[in-house]
């Protein structure tokens, strides 16, 4: 697996900065109505309870912390940042959803 390399929207950076200066990435399992399961990247705007499985990295002032299972396939994964007031989110774009079997 290569290692994602990550690019953070200065607007996202400057929203993360406001809340404490983490982003986690990660994948959150989704049950499907029939039975089924996906992994999906999520990024996260705080540092994850327990550290343990993420590797922590250092970007332009942020504490990143990556899921040693997020898999990005060399490609870049973009942080991004939408909506508006209170009801802003994090995106993540450049990372395939996986699938939910081992």
């Amino acid at each position: 697996m290569t290692a994602p390399r990550i690019a953070v929207s200065e607007e996202a950076k400057q929203w993360l900065r406001s809340r404490g200066g983490a982003l986690t990435l990660r994948y959150s399992t989704r049950h499907g109505c029939c039975g089924g399961s996906a992994e999906l990247p999520v990024a996260d705007p705080e540092a994850p309870a327990e550290t343990e499985g993420y590797e922590k990295h250092r970007l332009d002032g942020l504490d990143l912390y990556v899921g040693k299972d997020f898999a990005a396939s060399g490609c870049e994964v973009r942080v991004g940042l939408e909506g508006f007031w209170k009801w802003r989110r994090l995106t993540v774009d450049g990372v395939e959803i996986a699938s939910g079997r081992d």
